[in-house]
């Protein structure tokens, strides 16, 4: 590699995906508000990360969310 990787919204996204899966993995349970602080991920991307996890099968959800940023 060059040093210099085009960066991608593609890239960055998936990037994101997999820090919110490892910080779900890794724990015995989460909440979005503690993605976000642990990940520096806006409340807003991890809700939306999380949703897809959810509808996908690779995360469950224990608490319906609030709804609240």
């Amino acid at each position: 590699m060059s040093g210099k990787e085009k960066i991608s919204q593609s890239g960055i996204r998936n990037e994101n995906i997999i820090a919110i899966f490892n910080e779900i993995a890794s724990s015995g349970g989460i909440s979005r508000a503690e993605i976000s602080e642990k990940t520096g991920l806006s409340l807003m991307t991890v809700g939306k990360v999380a949703d897809l996890l959810c509808e996908c099968g690779a995360a469950v959800q224990s608490k319906p969310a609030t709804g609240k940023s």
